[in-house]
């Protein structure tokens, strides 16, 4: 377990102070923002509903229950258990990296960010494949970019999000599941999924 500590550490080292340009400075806090991206989740919100109607609502319905369960199993129930400091808030490291974003006070491990993110691209991916077959890498990209500007920021290790994009892309595919079984009953043909 050491070892992994010590390697997890030291990519986040070469990220976080490696990577440093003017550039990412900007871009990556800026992306990590909810207030930035929530808009643009509202819109592909609104494009569901308005193209597919009913069907594009339960969409909807079933990303938010994406959102939902990768945001409390990640902040309610790993965190707590894990309680891994921050970066931002390890006072050992906390002089040799750089802090671009507001710290917080919660835990690290796993990142809630990537989590999220990465749970909403598989929703995505899984209902919208035979129909934009682009959602799939741009979906996945935007989560990549969430992910890595959390390493960037100073805020989260990349064991974070790694486990993180892993939690929330099994969370998304259990809800995916779940999602095409009541689709099921409730349209009688659950295949508008895919």
């Amino acid at each position: 377990m050491e070892t992994l500590i010590n390697i997890d550490q030291e990519i986040f080292e070469w990220i976080n102070n490696n990577w440093s340009n003017a550039f990412f400075d900007t871009i990556l806090p800026f992306m990590r923002r909810k207030e930035n991206w929530f808009p643009f989740y509202i819109v592909i919100a609104a494009i569901l509903v308005y193209k597919y109607k009913w069907k594009g609502a339960f969409m909807v319905l079933l990303a938010i229950l994406t959102i939902v369960a990768t945001d409390q199993i990640s902040s309610s129930v790993i965190k707590p258990l894990v309680k891994r400091l921050r970066p931002c808030n390890n006072q050992a490291v906390f002089d040799q990296i750089n802090v671009l974003a507001k710290c917080g006070s919660g835990y690290s491990f796993v990142s809630s960010h990537a989590t999220n993110h990465f749970g909403f691209a598989m929703i995505m991916t899984l209902m919208l494949r035979s129909k934009l077959a682009w959602v799939f890498p741009i979906s996945f990209l935007w989560a990549s970019l969430i992910a890595i500007a959390q390493v960037y920021c100073g805020v989260h290790y990349p064991f974070d999000i790694i486990s993180g994009s892993i939690l929330g892309i099994g969370l998304a595919f259990l809800v995916y599941l779940f999602g095409k079984n009541i689709a099921g009953h409730i349209f009688e043909d659950s295949s508008f999924l895919r």
